[in-house]
């Protein structure tokens, strides 16, 4: 099993991360209006409390060495 693993990794190009913050200040009033935050297309977070503001950052890492690898 740990082959066929080694195997579908050699296909991964790049890994997605999303970071989700929340604010320390609790509104008295919701400003978050959704139920869920949108990390990227397809793929969603639920908010705990629509009371605090949050705030979704995301980037792309490319696995250069993995790319490297394939020669």
């Amino acid at each position: 099993p740990f082959q066929s693993i080694g195997r579908s990794w050699r296909r991964v190009l790049a890994i997605r991360i999303a970071l989700v913050t929340r604010s320390n200040l609790q509104e008295r009033t919701a400003v978050t209006t959704a139920a869920n935050l949108t990390l990227w297309p397809g793929r969603t977070w639920p908010v705990s409390n629509p009371n605090f503001r949050y705030r979704v950052f995301d980037t792309v890492a490319p696995i250069k060495a993995m790319v490297w690898a394939r020669r």
